[in-house]
């Protein structure tokens, strides 16, 4: 007769938070390894991106091709040009810290955005209306940004 090995369900908890953790690490270590490995150059940024996890596969996504970033609670949503979106398990903060490109802004404690994609804004209800018909708020604290980005 064979025998099952049985473990305590705290143990299981935790070994999942563990591979969590681990995964996590390797998506960070990859991201500072592709980081370093690029070279420099002026068609460099356009090849930086983010390294997001999906449905267990490693995607990279270029900076550029990033519309906005949306934050749902401690989740964030990512919107690209190609009309796809990936619901992440990190922080606006996060993913801000990690975008390193001039043109991806925080306008909102809810938002970055692409602001070469800026197609036109509403002083009044502080709505920008981006490319492929997305929008997103800005708030006041963040209104000099916007007003920059015209006066250039």
């Amino acid at each position: 007769m064979n025998s099952i090995k049985v473990f305590p369900l705290n143990d299981i908890a935790a070994m999942r938070l563990e591979i969590e953790r681990l995964s996590d690490l390797v998506v960070e270590l990859s991201h500072k390894l592709h980081l370093s490995s690029s070279t420099s150059g002026p068609n460099n940024i356009l090849n930086k991106g983010i390294l997001v996890y999906e449905n267990k596969v490693k995607r990279h996504i270029k900076f550029e091709e990033i519309i906005m970033i949306k934050a749902e609670s401690n989740y964030s949503i990512i919107y690209y040009k190609n009309g796809n979106s990936i619901f992440t398990s990190k922080t606006l903060k996060y993913w801000e810290e990690r975008s390193d490109v001039d043109f991806l802004k925080r306008i909102h404690k809810s938002f970055v955005i692409n602001c070469r994609l800026i197609k036109s804004f509403e002083l009044r209800t502080r709505t920008i209306l981006l490319e492929d018909g997305h929008t997103a708020l800005y708030s006041r604290a963040y209104k000099n940004i916007i007003t920059d980005i015209y006066e250039h």
